[in-house]
């Protein structure tokens, strides 16, 4: 596949559908971009993508684009360039930079060149690419988010080995108390919306048979969302799916909650 590498003034060289790598100063962002005349978009973020299987950058779902009139752009997650030992990121960055909320900055430059307004902006992802998701609509306010099984407070991610690894690999430390008293917002979605005082339009599609993320991911984040005033537009969808576990549904699965976001953008 062709690589056009750009700047990340150079906006104007989105034009044709391929992988593009951007330079924003302290890191490269690598997305997959399919264009479209009609003004809205839909964002994908990347949930775990094991480095022995998947060469960085892997672009999930981007076959999904081709499926919605928007603009289509799947991110990978620069975090994975800090290590190839790691496969989970959330956007979590360096000390020095937080990836997530520097490439919802990019995003938002690039959505106001391509004429698509943030509140015709929806963000996809499951579980890892959940919690980007959540955060990059938070970040942009007017745009909307859609999350399968996400994880809310990477704290509590299920697999302790992975996730000292990437917190090694990012803030050099594993203590998750000092962590939290430094970067609390990259690590917990509610910290991040206490950061940016706006709790964005969301679905969040949860499997209850992938017990863990329904029990200390979504419940606490939703009780979380009760010390926010006027809390508005926030969908709990229940699924019952014992087959999938944390795995997500297949895009038919999920098209009527798709084309109900895109009707409202």
């Amino acid at each position: 596949m062709e690589r056009f590498d750009i700047g990340q003034g150079d906006l104007h060289r989105f034009t044709v559908e391929g992988h593009y790598r951007v330079d924003l100063g302290a890191f490269s962002l690598d997305l997959y971009f399919r264009p479209s005349a009609v003004r809205r978009c839909v964002i994908i973020s990347p949930g775990f993508l094991s480095p022995t299987e998947f060469k960085y950058p892997y672009f999930q779902r981007v076959k999904w684009l081709a499926q919605f009139e928007a603009v289509g752009i799947s991110l990978a997650d620069p975090t994975l360039q800090l290590s190839d030992k790691i496969g989970i990121g959330w956007f979590i960055g360096t000390r020095a930079s937080h990836y997530l909320e520097v490439v919802a900055g990019f995003l938002a430059r690039l959505l106001a060149h391509l004429g698509v307004p943030a509140s015709s902006t929806l963000f996809f992802g499951s579980s890892a690419g959940g919690f980007a998701s959540l955060g990059f609509a938070a970040l942009i306010p007017g745009a909307k988010a859609f999350a399968v099984n996400p994880q809310t407070d990477i704290k509590r991610f299920h697999h302790v080995g992975e996730l000292g690894s990437t917190l090694r690999a990012c803030l050099q430390s594993g203590d998750l108390e000092a962590l939290t008293r430094a970067y609390d917002r990259r690590l917990s979605l509610l910290a991040l919306l206490h950061h940016t005082r706006h709790v964005p339009e969301m679905v969040i599609w949860q499997n209850i048979h992938d017990k863990w993320h329904y029990s200390l991911h979504v419940l606490p984040f939703l009780e979380g969302l009760a010390a926010f005033p006027a809390v508005h537009d926030v969908k709990l969808i229940i699924a019952a799916r014992p087959d999938l576990g944390h795995n997500p549904p297949a895009l038919p699965e999920l098209r009527a909650e798709f084309d109900m976001l895109l009707r409202g953008l």
